[in-house]
């Protein structure tokens, strides 16, 4: 075998595992912060995994949050526009 094939197929699957942490912010001390995992573990291929860092998010920005996003979810990456414009919306609520 060659080990340079092995590295290389190694730094990919590095590469698969990123993680982007996040963090929204507004006016005053409104925030979310969260990471998303670019491919989670066991999940299809193209899915994200959104987990709210904790103690990133203040009470009124939760509030706002709908419930499923104050847990750890996997979606497709095609739902990233609708996924973003959820944060954005919890972040600048009145």
């Amino acid at each position: 075998a060659n080990p340079d094939a092995q590295e290389s197929r190694g730094l990919g699957d590095v590469y698969k595992r990123q993680v982007v942490h996040c963090s929204c912010h507004a006016e005053g001390e409104r925030r979310l912060a969260f990471d998303l995992d670019m491919q989670p573990d066991e999940s299809e291929p193209g899915s994200l995994e959104y987990t709210p860092t904790e103690g990133g998010t203040d009470e009124a920005t939760a509030r706002h949050l709908p419930e499923y996003m104050r847990d750890s979810i996997v979606f497709e990456a095609e739902q990233a526009p609708v996924f973003l414009q959820k944060v954005l919306v919890a972040v600048t609520a009145a």
